[in-house]
């Protein structure tokens, strides 16, 4: 089976960095897919350094659905909120929340295509209690839902 894929690359910036943390930036690569559980919500499994193969959940998508600018054939939206969550194997989670990005739509379906993120870690448990990071994310729509690259600058300090 052959498998639809369109792909972009954004262009984003580290942020949340202290002096503190900067020494202690560990990046952060890999990626997730999965499917879409709702308009702005999905779950799959992510696979990513300090991570390894774990479950990943996205909620609360918020867009600027105001703000919506062509992109060749597609409509893209400002991404102005929402929460991601990673879970390792062994129950230890990485949270961050959508900073900034965009989300692109077919406008005649108004079925994802692709879309940039950049999210900000805010906290975890087990060895990522208080992490701190800025993980930038490339997704695209696939026939089976979405998939995703951990791309660029990413990093993650606990």
């Amino acid at each position: 089976m052959r498998r639809f894929v369109k792909r972009f690359s954004g262009t984003v910036a580290v942020v949340g960095s202290t002096d503190a943390h900067a020494a202690d930036q560990r990046p952060f690569k890999g990626h997730a897919h999965g499917v879409f559980t709702g308009p702005n919500s999905g779950s799959g499994t992510v696979i990513a350094t300090h991570v390894g193969k774990g479950d990943v959940v996205f909620t609360d998508l918020n867009l600027d659905f105001g703000g919506g600018t062509p992109d060749g054939d597609n409509v893209c939206f400002p991404v102005i909120g929402g929460y991601q969550k990673f879970t390792a194997a062994n129950g230890d989670e990485i949270e961050m929340n959508y900073d900034s990005g965009r989300f692109c739509v077919d406008p005649s379906t108004g079925a994802p295509v692709y879309g940039n993120f950049v999210t900000t870690v805010t906290n975890g448990t087990g060895r990522f209690d208080e992490a701190v990071g800025s993980i930038l994310i490339d997704a695209y729509a696939t026939e089976e839902g979405w998939a995703s690259d951990f791309v660029g600058d990413s990093w993650i300090h606990f």
